[in-house]
């Protein structure tokens, strides 16, 4: 079963437009918790992610949080899937056990 995703919205802020009013510095945020069990199928790439910090050896230190961002009039889809359907880069990192933020921005539409 896979993790449950928690998703919300950033505010932003509302400002009169004619009759009406447009929301603007909106964004929408979907969080991936980390999966429980590394990827199984064969066909997915290997993903090594470099650490930054050595580990200590008192501690298993939590992994940090990537924020994946979009960009040239593209999506948070982007990281979900491959346009084969492969799994996107979000479900490989989460695989690896890495908590991730997709953020999504309302103008990108």
């Amino acid at each position: 079963m896979p993790a449950p995703q928690v998703s919300f919205f950033t505010r932003g802020q509302r400002h009169p437009h004619g009759d009406s009013y447009i929301i603007i510095n909106q964004c929408y945020v979907q969080y991936i918790p980390p999966s429980p069990s590394p990827p199984t199928s064969s066909s997915s790439p290997s993903l090594t992610i470099p650490s930054t910090h050595p580990p200590s050896p008192s501690t298993s230190p939590q992994p940090l949080p990537l924020l994946l961002l979009h960009g040239g009039g593209l999506t948070g889809a982007l990281y979900e899937s491959t346009p084969d359907l492969r799994p996107g880069w979000s479900h490989l990192f989460s695989h690896h056990r890495r908590p991730i933020y997709l953020l999504d921005t309302i103008d990108s539409c």
